[in-house]
């Protein structure tokens, strides 16, 4: 391969960002899904078709002409109405949380190939609602709507319930405003709460982001199951005494940032990008505890920092982490970030954006507390390429063939290919490739999609390193196909071969 130049490959990564690596900000008020299409038929239908009849029926469908957005959208309606976030906001409630990662992937598919992530999430849909009903029996309630309030007047009744982690005055408030309020409005509350903690490893804020996504895919008028949903993910803290009486150390960042938010000033987002604010943040990030993390981005951020900057920083962290223990709390730093820099991008109020930035640069040093002892000592500023072996011969099959034997080796191998010039869409698309065959669960969706979204945040060579992390966490081309995905592929080629 040709070696580039530092400032080359820079400009090279750089100009990925307005393609492969981007960050997409839906509309909960769009209607993508075809309203000639009957939702509200395909999701009673998931939910009563058995599990071993519906990747035959699936098929069935598509011939007789199902779109690729109405299915995801019922498969999320679907797992939203059969599966509580309790007693974890995770495990089966991924069902639910999952989907939109799930539907990115498939949108950057072609052929039969696109289909098979939704129908391994209807699949695994169906799993998590047999686990549900085994463990408790739920199902989403019916709705208790009361006399008509005020916009302001719901969101007030919200804002209590919420701050009361009250989980049924909640989700009578959530209906109340849902009537009312605007979807700009109920999603910066949404984006928020979902900061709030940091009980669940992140899960909350990519509850939220999830909702904001499907939300805009299905349409506003179908969002009620979705918010009811997402609200009882926000409100639960375990075993736990509730937090409004008895705070823990999951909340001691959010009341210590609440206390200094307010102090920013209006024109805080408004500063100049600096590498070596970056560098001081993501040292910070590495060492230092919760709280002192958010005051140094405060301080950062009073000094004309920019927030891309920060960000920059914490994602970085992620990448660290990762290289340091490929395990699912390093998955979880890495979909966090995503989730809450969407969040940050989506909310509409300043101090809530505020809110956000400082409570995910907190979350890190939690993260960094919570991974194994067993640790590789390996900071991504100073990840080391291993040139590869094939000469003439496709670098993305050596590169796969080698996540499948020594991850290490391959991450060292995917930085030498982005340096000397390797393509960094054709790289995406086989990792997605391998998500999808040889996929063992959902973080494989949720984490490559993630990697992809965080990329874009980080500029020059370090973006590199970044996307050389995310290979600890791949699947390779020797690996197993999944099981689901062996059954539904000679029924698709058949379809599309007929």
């Amino acid at each position: 391969m040709v070696r580039m130049t530092r400032r080359e490959f820079g400009r090279k990564l750089g100009a990925v960002a307005g393609g492969g690596l981007t960050v997409a900000i839906a509309s909960p008020g769009a209607r993508l899904a075809n309203p000639a299409n009957d939702l509200e038929g395909l999701v009673s239908w998931l939910i009563e078709t058995p599990r071993d009849r519906l990747v035959e029926q699936i098929v069935c469908r598509i011939r007789a002409g199902l779109g690729i957005e109405l299915l995801a959208a019922a498969i999320t309606q679907a797992a939203a109405r059969s599966v509580q976030p309790y007693p974890d906001v995770g495990f089966k409630y991924h069902a639910v949380i999952a989907m939109q990662s799930v539907y990115r992937t498939a949108t950057r598919l072609n052929g039969h190939d696109r289909w098979l992530p939704l129908i391994w999430a209807a699949d695994y849909f169906k799993r998590s609602q047999a686990t549900e009903l085994g463990q408790s029996g739920w199902r989403e309630p019916g709705v208790q709507r009361r006399s008509p309030v005020s916009s302001a007047k719901a969101r007030q009744l919200l804002v209590s319930a919420l701050e009361d982690w009250d989980r049924e005055a909640a989700d009578a408030a959530v209906v109340a405003y849902a009537d009312v309020g605007s979807p700009e409005a109920i999603f910066d509350l949404m984006f928020r709460y979902a900061a709030r903690d940091f009980r669940t490893i992140g899960h909350k804020a990519i509850a939220a982001c999830n909702a904001h996504r499907m939300a805009g895919l299905m349409g506003w008028r179908h969002k009620l199951s979705l918010l009811r949903s997402l609200v009882a993910a926000l409100q639960n803290h375990g075993n736990r005494p509730n937090p409004a009486q008895n705070p823990g150390s999951a909340d001691r960042a959010w009341h210590h940032n609440l206390a200094r938010v307010d102090n920013l000033s209006d024109h805080w987002h408004r500063g100049t990008t600096d590498p070596a604010a970056t560098s001081e943040l993501l040292e910070g990030l590495r060492h230092d505890s919760d709280t002192e993390v958010s005051d140094r981005v405060l301080a950062l951020l009073r000094r004309g920092v920019a927030p891309a900057s920060l960000w920059e920083a914490i994602v970085l962290m992620a990448g660290d982490l990762m290289l340091r223990n490929s395990g699912i709390i390093s998955v979880h730093v890495n979909t966090t970030v995503q989730a809450m820099h969407y969040a940050y991008q989506a909310a509409v109020n300043s101090r809530t954006r505020a809110l956000i930035l400082l409570q995910c640069a907190s979350f890190m040093p939690g993260f960094r507390e919570l991974l194994p002892a067993r640790q590789r000592h390996i900071a991504i500023d100073q990840l080391q390429p291993r040139p590869l072996d094939s000469v003439g011969d496709d670098p993305l099959d050596e590169i796969f063939a080698t996540v499948s034997d020594d991850r290490s080796l391959a991450t060292r191998k995917v930085l030498a290919y982005l340096q000397t010039g390797g393509n960094v869409n054709e790289l995406m698309a086989r990792a997605r490739h391998f998500v999808v065959y040889n996929t063992t669960g959902v973080h494989d969706y949720k984490f490559t999609e993630a990697l992809f979204e965080n990329a874009a945040l980080v500029r020059g060579p370090l973006r590199a390193a970044y996307l050389a992390s995310g290979t600890r966490y791949y699947n390779g081309s020797k690996d197993r196909q999944n099981r689901v995905i062996t059954h539904a592929l000679p029924v698709l080629r058949a379809l599309y071969n007929h």
